[in-house]
């Protein structure tokens, strides 16, 4: 469970000497999770050195089998939640862009249009708007069936 803890540090606190990693004490501090997982992994190839005196063949390899399981396990969890994150991070940009947008723009549209749009074309469609209004031109819909999605 504090491994979890370590890698949610990296996504939730910016400064990284604001991070607190337990599972990494001792090793070289990490400032991403690339080499967060670098150091996990050279703590793992300790653990099987420090386990593996006096053991078979057989057992050493059980076990390097069960621990790069469970670096695995944590590479999945750290991609997932940077998937988690990203996609949070997209949904919030979206609505800010909507907001702007519908506060700035002078032709007849609701939030619902822009449903599908792509935070890229949200941002195009602001850029637009602005344009227009520095221009102090008549504002144009977008044409909107070229953002629809199906």
């Amino acid at each position: 469970m504090a491994v979890r803890e370590d890698i949610k540090s990296f996504y939730s606190k910016d400064d990284p000497d604001k991070r607190h990693l337990p599972s990494v004490q001792g090793y070289p501090r990490p400032s991403n999770i690339e080499e967060y997982l670098k150091v996990k992994c050279q703590q793992a190839e300790d653990i099987i050195k420090r386990n593996s005196k006096g053991k078979s063949d057989k057992e050493i390899q059980r076990y390097y089998q069960f621990l790069l399981t469970q670096l695995s396990t944590l590479e999945r969890f750290s991609k997932n939640l940077c998937q988690q994150l990203s996609e949070r991070d997209d949904e919030t940009m979206k609505k800010d862009y909507i907001e702007h947008i519908m506060a700035s723009k002078r032709y007849k549209g609701d939030k619902a249009q822009y449903k599908e749009w792509t935070v890229g074309e949200l941002k195009e469609e602001l850029k637009r708007i602005e344009k227009l209004n520095e221009e102090k031109v008549k504002h144009t819909p977008p044409v909107w069936v070229n953002y629809k999605k199906n």
